[in-house]
């Protein structure tokens, strides 16, 4: 344990402690003395989430991220983490105008005509506030760091490195590595730490949507990149209401209905075509501007599908809804995500269950919160190892669903992706679509080609020179070096008994020495002594056949 993370210790065994929550703490190995608490009648899960946002945004977050992970938490736990939210105190607005001027080296009344001194937003990272631009007039949000955010974030991660460290050594029968998982969610929550990031990811959506068939329904807001650095983030003021905020929605005489779709189709898009997706679509992040024109905001969290993800989620849902486990499996081969450990199987077993619980219902009744749940249980169960963004997609999936019942009751999300997949199969048909899938194939193809001719002069080379060694590796040399015995083995004693049987033949001719009913002796021993080994080496053979034809 880094003596510099004590008093952080402290403080979360406070927390826990407070919270009710012995068992973890003695799970943990601190030993601690129940005592019996009001807070204790509340359930288990909501004491959790109290606990993770007492301790603030670091354990905050991860919670976030863990909701989803079925196979690690049981399902109420992963039900209340997913209402976790940042409950901390705005921070002063002398801080703020302190972090943006030293950040920029501009004072802000040389860059603002006005400046709202009251966030719009406050959060665990950083908060909002609304300006104008002095040069253009232009109305802006300026998303402002907390200070001293970034140095308590990274003593949280030190601290859960070492928790997860020493998880995986005293935790028998682990589902999976816990210094991976962890390492994995702090990784992302290092990135929201930098505002330089979530520009590029803002301006990078805006340049997708201006060649996107709903260009006229999506709207990103523009980034100032000369008032942005890693602590401080400007960007265009977006006029609209909160998808949260629905009966405002609803006052306005919208239509809900296509606002759902819309906000759904665009998700879809993201993910299908653009390979590049908002990685936390929640109903505060999704501003509603009229019937049919909504904007996303924050990008802080994003996830990434390169084609051949695309392609693989594409027919994974092919094969879902053509009932064909086989396929299913192979396409799960193909990218690497079976493991030695998986038992192919007990796999299709498992995702044919699936699909006959869901084959013959209706589309419109089919729950995706429920589907994916049960696709990630049996996923980790088999040790299948999925891409990296996949289960950010899981989970942003399973919101942009949440999104779209607030806005209209009888919204489903499995609807539209079928739809969606069917618009995508009649664009795989289309020779244009081919010819472009198929040109990336080419490039690869070209530059290997120009590659081979110095690729075969190297081999040559080093065989010539005698450089080029090949080893071959056989898994099961252990049972042929086995059987290589037995067959040495029983080949010497068949000479042995041939032996045998030419001296005792010779004995017999000689006639001479001790003999038992006018036979030589030793000739009739030899004959005894090849009789009984040679019965010996039939048994084997015959017992060894049998096994063999067992196996």
């Amino acid at each position: 344990m880094n003596r510099k993370n004590i008093k952080r210790y402290k403080k979360i065994i406070e927390v826990l402690a407070k919270n009710g929550l012995y068992i973890l703490l003695n799970n943990l190995g601190i030993k601690t003395r129940v005592r019996k608490l009001v807070i204790d009648d509340i359930p288990l899960p909501v004491r959790i989430r109290h606990a993770l946002e007492e301790l603030g945004p670091t354990f905050v977050k991860l919670g976030q991220m863990i909701s989803l992970r079925t196979d690690l938490i049981p399902q109420d736990i992963a039900s209340e983490l997913a209402k976790l939210q940042d409950k901390v105190k705005p921070f002063d607005f002398i801080d703020a105008k302190r972090i943006f001027e030293s950040e920029l080296g501009y004072r802000i009344e040389d860059v603002f005509d006005y400046f709202s001194e009251t966030p719009i937003a406050s959060a665990s990272i950083g908060q909002v506030y609304v300006a104008s631009l002095k040069s253009t007039g232009e109305k802006v949000v300026v998303k402002i760091q907390r200070p001293g955010i970034d140095d308590m974030i990274s003593s949280d991660i030190n601290v859960l490195a070492e928790i997860a460290q020493f998880l995986d050594e005293h935790v028998k029968n682990r589902p999976v590595s816990f210094v991976q998982v962890t390492t994995e969610m702090c990784n992302a929550l290092k990135r929201e730490l930098d505002y330089t990031l979530e520009a590029r990811n803002a301006e990078k959506f805006k340049n997708l949507y201006k060649n996107s068939l709903n260009r006229n329904h999506v709207v990103i807001p523009k980034v100032y990149w000369d008032y942005t650095t890693r602590k401080v983030l400007t960007l265009e003021y977006i006029d609209g209401i909160g998808v949260k905020n629905i009966e405002r929605i609803k006052r306005s005489h919208w239509d809900v209905k296509n606002i759902a779709r819309i906000g759904a189709i665009s998700f879809l898009e993201q993910v299908m075509d653009f390979g590049f997706f908002h990685g936390d679509p929640h109903p505060g992040n999704i501003m509603v501007l009229g019937d049919d024109k909504i904007a996303y905001i924050d990008f802080g969290t994003v996830g990434k599908l390169d084609r051949i993800q695309r392609r693989f989620l594409y027919n994974l849902f092919e094969a879902f809804i053509n009932d064909d486990v086989d396929s299913m499996v192979e396409d799960f081969e193909e990218m690497g995500c079976i493991t030695s450990s998986t038992d192919i199987i007990s796999f299709k077993r498992d995702l044919k269950d699936i699909i006959d619980v869901y084959y013959n219902a209706s589309i419109k009744d089919i729950n995706m919160k429920d589907l994916i749940s049960q696709i990630t249980n049996i996923v980790y169960k088999h040790s299948i190892v999925l891409p990296a963004d996949f289960t950010l997609l899981f989970k942003a999936l399973i919101t942009i669903e949440g999104v779209g019942k607030i806005l209209d009751p009888d919204f489903n999300l499995s609807t539209l992706i079928k739809d969606y997949s069917i618009h995508k199969f009649k664009k795989k048909l289309d020779p244009l679509t081919y010819i472009d899938e198929t040109i990336p194939e080419i490039k690869k193809l070209l530059r290997l080609s120009f590659k081979m001719p110095y690729l075969i002069y190297e081999i040559l080379k080093k065989t010539e020179k005698g450089d080029m060694a090949i080893e071959i590796k056989y898994n099961d040399i252990d049972e042929i070096k086995d059987a290589l015995r037995e067959i040495t083995n029983k080949l010497s004693l068949s000479i042995i008994v041939s032996a045998l049987i030419v001296g005792s033949s010779l004995a017999l001719q000689i006639n001479t020495g001790p003999k038992v009913l006018d036979m030589p002796l030793f000739g009739i021993l030899g004959y005894l002594i090849a009789c009984v080994i040679g019965l010996w080496l039939i048994g084997t053979m015959i017992i060894s056949s049998w096994f063999t034809k067992k196996k």
